[in-house]
């Protein structure tokens, strides 16, 4: 397999910020700054509007003042404020793209970056393919955008991207052989696990962790309606009282309603946001992991970062039928709550520690570090910096 990409100059266009959610992306760009630098444009679709529903935006009146530099290869950058209802309107959406295009001109002229590849996590900006003297492109497709409600545009857009774009990388299979005939030069490149070999030797046990119960069924990540399905942890628990359901992470402020009915619950835990650095001694005390979404056309397409991490521990994983993980012989399928309840007793049944082994090698050749050569060598090979190999 060919090294990592080296010596290139890639401005990434990214949907949210450097320091959020450490998601699939972040991992990709964050183990390609060692070698190349790499000027990040976080979440140019912030309106003017958005910033009244939360008030922690506020510093995007003036943020955009300033580039960022918290590391030797990288640079960060929050744009201007582009217009209200981008993505509900083309005719917004085209201002707000001239807005944004004009903006990274002047940063790039004002850094003397020339950038040698574009990076573009956003479905919605083709237009910016082929602009600032950029002739690579990668878009990575990380959703399936048709079926999110009210987001037709955005998925009209996706096609209008993926027909532009010089490399499209998916991080699922369906939903790449759904789009593939859009651009002969789609590859499939799932997430990664975290390497098993850089966790935290220590075991010990997180003090708040809980100390009652036969089996602990645990859920890591943020925490919100759609996620989470409270209605089915409520029938869990109380169907089985002798099992322990543990969730580590925030809960979304806007759909706190919806989990204070599980808050009296004895068996059921919230123990809130943990810092990434905890996040194996939590998994290393689950019996097994859960994708307990609702099983929404969102969800059941989606390619989510905590299977990988489950994976990387050896945890056996009950959940809904999301399309991408159907087939991994550790993923137990739940359709209905009949299922649920049995495929949490046959995979804690099945949950030898042979099997766990195997659930950590398969983790120790699908990690983040061999995925960033894989796409490495994808761009090496598709779409060289060489002019006479393209």
């Amino acid at each position: 397999m060919s090294d990592i990409l080296k010596g290139e100059k890639i401005l990434c266009i990214f949907p949210d910020t450097w320091d959020e959610l450490k998601r699939g992306r972040h991992q990709i760009i964050g183990r390609l700054l060692k070698n190349n630098e790499v000027l990040v444009i976080e979440d140019p679709l912030l309106s003017v509007l958005s910033i009244f529903r939360d008030r922690r935006r506020l510093r995007r009146l003036w943020s955009w003042a300033r580039i960022r530099r918290p590391e030797k290869n990288l640079l960060l950058y929050e744009p201007v404020l582009v217009v209200p209802f981008a993505l509900k309107s083309e005719v917004l959406r085209k201002i707000s793209e001239w807005i944004l295009r004009i903006n990274i001109r002047l940063v790039l002229k004002r850094l003397r970056f020339q950038p040698t590849l574009l990076y573009l996590s956003i479905p919605s900006l083709h237009g910016l393919i082929h602009r600032f003297d950029v002739h690579r492109s990668v878009y990575v497709a990380h959703d399936a955008w048709e079926v999110y409600p009210d987001e037709r545009m955005l998925a009209d857009a996706e096609e209008k991207t993926l027909k532009k774009v010089d490399l499209a990388i998916f991080n699922a299979r369906p939903n790449m052989e759904r789009k593939a005939h859009l651009n002969p030069k789609s590859y499939y490149v799932p997430h990664g696990c975290p390497d098993p070999a850089l966790q935290p030797a220590s075991t010990a046990r997180p003090v708040d962790f809980p100390d009652t119960g036969e089996l602990f069924l645990g859920y890591w990540g943020y925490i919100d309606r759609g996620s989470v399905d409270a209605d089915l942890l409520l029938w869990l628990a109380h169907r089985h009282p002798e099992w322990t359901i543990v969730l580590v992470g925030g809960i979304y402020p806007r759909d706190r309603a919806c989990f204070r009915k599980l808050e009296d619950i004895r068996n059921i835990v919230f123990l809130g946001h943990k810092p990434a650095a905890q996040c194996f001694a939590y998994l290393n005390c689950f019996d097994l992991a859960l994708l307990c979404a609702c099983p929404s056309d969102v969800e059941l397409k989606a390619s989510q970062l905590k299977f990988w991490e489950y994976a990387a521990i050896g945890l056996p994983v009950v959940g809904i039928p999301v399309e991408e993980y159907i087939g991994y012989d550790w993923f137990y399928v739940a359709r209905n709550r009949g299922e649920w309840e049995e495929m949490i007793a046959r995979a804690a049944r099945e949950n030898t520690p042979e099997r766990r082994r195997h659930r950590i090698d398969f983790a120790r050749v699908n990690t983040w570090e061999k995925r960033v050569l894989e796409i490495s060598a994808l761009i090496e090979r598709v779409i060289p910096n060489d002019p006479a190999r393209r």
